[in-house]
């Protein structure tokens, strides 16, 4: 077995600015949310991961058919940040919103902006360039007729003969889109008229940009790029936007060879209008064995104006598969209620060798808490406001292998609104979570329990296992309380090959068991805990409490992992007069910390680092920790 030198000296800390680059260029994120880093276990998993996440800056958009998921005249939809864009025979319609949190009340803004391509053919040929090997999938309900799943995804849409001569090609990146009039030698690209609705006001900007103004903020047109490819070599022609006599946009093209291809390209900026909306964000990453990353988190993309669908409205969950080698999603999947005023969140994710994902969350709102999918589930329908859930998706995110609800008569998820999640070597799923128990209500499920009984009714933690592979009431292997008394809240769980169970996060009263404890008390106002129970759940390894004496200040264990050997690495947040061990990495200073138990229970080792922000802790098979940050500069 290592020494506790040797051990120190592997914790590696993952700088924040990789994550702060992942946050910003990938899929629906706001960059202000935890993340988990799920390492790859290779001999370099750093660098590996740094390789996977340089890649996705160069994803293209993509542009999804509409096969029953949106309104029936789109032909295919677009996705990006706080925009959904929707196209149809002559329209291309931009529905933007904004989600702004101010203490605990949330205002969503949403307004939309329609370009239309006026006197357009309209029998013109809708196609898709470049079919990717993305498929998207919608499990939004629970009647799985209305499921929509391997809807066909690609890099470019092209109306052919929009005009006379004339064909029109959306493509683009993330954040930024772009429409190119191919004009085809002979054809008029005076022909070309914009028509915009749904601005406040349409101005051109010194660099000759158009600049729409929006009650969210301005969306930039810019100054069109105007080129013609003759014998290999792009030559660039003088040319602008401008109004014609009828106030519609048209572009004003100097001379050019007739005899050749024109195109008029010009790019969308959307990015203009978002001030940090925090209505589309990542929770949480991991990535398998292949080096396939995947991520989860929540969505609350625009839908079609005037409409109610799958493709936002309320809030939704998804989940993502991303290849980093050939920077392309593999699947992109949508799951939620049809309610109009759902939400559903994902929190805790996780996945196993053969590539199933594992996603944990909330759902809740009214009657549409009460339409989530169920497949094979311990409980089909919410017993509660809100309700926590377990998923488990196939290898190709197209067909839920088990999802159920899993609460009692009040509600889940208010305390943190955070879940983890994690799969042992025999595919049983442990998640942990927070519920506040409803009195005289239907109770909250207990069984094999670790702790049992609750004599407070404020917010607690608790933790379950499942089985995916039974269904119904066999597929409850456990479930438990955390502490017995005071306002407990479970942050993060892992778990190992053999079925042990670890659990992290604070406590702010004695009602913990503690059981083989490197500390028997509450230190300081609130403090960290970590939990080791056995695979049957109703017995500890070890529970203890970590924390120092300062008062009026939390410990808060916010991650948690364990290695092949039975380690357990936990981060978070310290308080002052943390417990920290002899030749400490850092002793003092503001940060984080991370402290590992041996397989019973005892100290190994207790360091603070030096960065500003905190996410989650992964470690490799080397006993490496790797430490998520987010939040520095």
């Amino acid at each position: 077995m290592e020494n506790n030198t040797l051990r120190k000296n592997k914790i590696i800390l993952t700088f924040t600015i990789n994550i702060l680059f992942f946050l910003i260029c990938l899929f629906l994120s706001d960059g202000t949310h935890k993340h988990t880093l799920k390492v790859a276990p290779e001999s370099q998993p750093g660098k590996t991961y740094n390789r996977q996440v340089r890649c996705l800056k160069t994803m293209p958009l993509r542009f999804e058919k509409n096969m029953g998921q949106t309104a029936e005249s789109v032909q295919f939809i677009s996705h990006g940040l706080d925009y959904t864009l929707f196209l149809t025979p002559n329209q291309s319609v931009f529905s933007l919103q904004h989600c702004a949190k101010k203490n605990l009340n949330t205002t969503l803004k949403k307004t939309s902006i329609r370009m239309t391509i006026e006197d357009a053919n309209p029998d013109a040929e809708i196609t898709g360039i470049n079919e990717q090997d993305c498929k998207t999938n919608y499990f939004i309900g629970s009647d799985a007729t209305n499921w929509r799943t391997n809807i066909p995804n690609y890099e470019k849409i092209i109306y052919k003969e929009i005009y006379d001569g004339i064909d029109l090609v959306y493509h683009g990146t993330k954040g930024k889109l772009e429409y190119d009039f191919i004009v085809k030698p002979g054809a008029d690209p005076n022909k070309i008229a914009l028509n915009f609705d749904g601005e406040e006001e349409q101005r051109f900007d010194e660099q000759g940009n158009l600049i729409l103004k929006t009650e969210l903020g301005d969306v930039s047109f810019l100054e069109p790029m105007i080129y013609q490819e003759i014998d290999g070599d792009r030559q660039m022609i003088p040319g602008n936007y401008c109004w014609d006599s009828n106030n519609r946009v048209t572009f004003q093209v100097e001379e050019y060879d007739k005899t050749e291809t024109l195109v008029i390209d010009p790019m969308v900026i959307f990015a203009t209008y978002v001030g940090g909306s925090e209505s589309d964000y990542i929770q949480n990453i991991a990535v398998d064995p292949a080096g396939a990353i995947y991520i989860t988190g929540n969505s609350s993309s625009p839908d079609f104006p005037g409409t109610y669908d799958m493709t936002g409205g309320n809030s939704t969950a998804f989940v993502a598969k991303i290849d980093p080698d050939n920077a392309k999603y593999e699947y992109i999947t949508f799951i939620g209620g049809t309610g109009q005023y759902t939400y559903a969140s994902a929190y805790g994710l996780d996945v196993d060798p053969a590539g199933n994902a594992y996603v944990a969350g909330y759902i809740g709102g009214s009657e549409g808490a009460r339409d989530f999918p169920t497949v094979n589930a311990y409980q089909e329908s919410a017993g509660g406001n809100t309700d926590a859930y377990l998923l488990k998706l196939n290898p190709t995110g197209d067909s839920i292998l088990y999802a159920t609800y899993f609460g009692g008569g009040d509600h889940e998820g208010d305390a943190g609104n955070t879940m983890g999640v994690g799969v042992d070597g025999f595919g049983h799923v442990v998640i942990g979570g927070n519920t506040t128990p409803s009195i005289g209500g239907d109770p909250f499920p207990i069984r094999n329990a670790f702790q049992p009984n609750l004599g407070y009714y404020g917010y607690t933690g608790f933790v379950a296992k499942f089985d995916p592979s039974k269904s119904g009431d066999e597929s409850l292997l456990y479930s438990t309380y955390i502490a017995s008394e005071g306002d407990t809240e479970v942050l993060d769980v892992a778990a190992d090959a053999v079925g042990h169970a670890y659990i992290t996060g604070y406590a702010e009263a004695e009602g913990l068991p503690v059981v083989n404890a490197f500390q028997d008390n509450i230190a300081g106002d609130a403090d960290a805990f970590v939990i080791k129970l056995t695979p049957g759940g109703k017995d500890a390894v070890y529970s203890t409490y970590l924390g120092g004496p300062a008062p009026d200040k939390r410990d808060t264990g916010r991650g948690i992992a364990a290695d092949v050997s039975g380690y357990a690495y936990v981060t978070g947040s310290p308080a002052d007069g943390f417990p920290l061990t002899p030749g400490a990495f850092q002793t003092s200073g503001w940060g984080g910390f991370i402290t590992c138990f041996d397989p019973t229970g005892n100290l190994e080792y207790s360091t603070l680092y030096p960065y500003a922000g905190y996410g989650g802790i992964d470690v490799d098979l080397k006993g490496r920790a790797f430490v998520g940050l987010y939040g520095a500069d």
